[in-house]
């Protein structure tokens, strides 16, 4: 028997017990496939674009599907990534989510810089004690007047 038809086996157990009962015509219809796509399924191993698609729809994460289907082993799906996420497959919300976590979670090599200013002896900063007496005023700099 091939490793594909193991596979098929697993996952016809997975999608059976997360669709409690549905039909695959039922079941072909919520993840936008075609019936003889799930009928497949009874034989050979899903494509990677339908276990996501099912995962979806049956409220299952992604890759406890992927596991059922064979694609990847219950100690790959614990592993963490360590490389960036490209930004751009983000919806707004996750994106929004990851700023707020990381401002809220900012270290002080995470903060943004902020100006540095004297201050004075009521402890509060006085912007206006920058010395900049060598400079010359921006309205020295105009044309005068004929």
């Amino acid at each position: 028997m091939s490793a594909s038809r193991v596979t098929g086996m697993n996952w016809i157990k997975y999608v059976t017990r997360h669709a409690k009962g549905e039909t695959q015509s039922a079941i072909a219809k919520n993840i936008g496939v075609s019936g003889a796509t799930i009928s497949r399924w009874q034989s050979f191993a899903p494509r990677p674009e339908n276990v996501t698609a099912f995962a979806r729809a049956y409220n299952r994460p992604v890759l406890e599907a992927f596991v059922a289907a064979g694609f990847l082993t219950p100690k790959e799906a614990k592993e963490h990534p360590t490389g960036r996420p490209d930004l751009s497959t983000l919806t707004s919300d996750e994106l929004v989510g990851e700023v707020r976590r990381r401002m809220e979670t900012a270290g002080p090599e995470n903060k943004p810089a902020t100006a540095q200013h004297k201050k004075d002896s009521s402890d509060r900063y006085d912007l206006a004690a920058d010395d900049h007496s060598d400079e010359p005023d921006w309205h020295d700099q105009l044309p005068n007047e004929p």
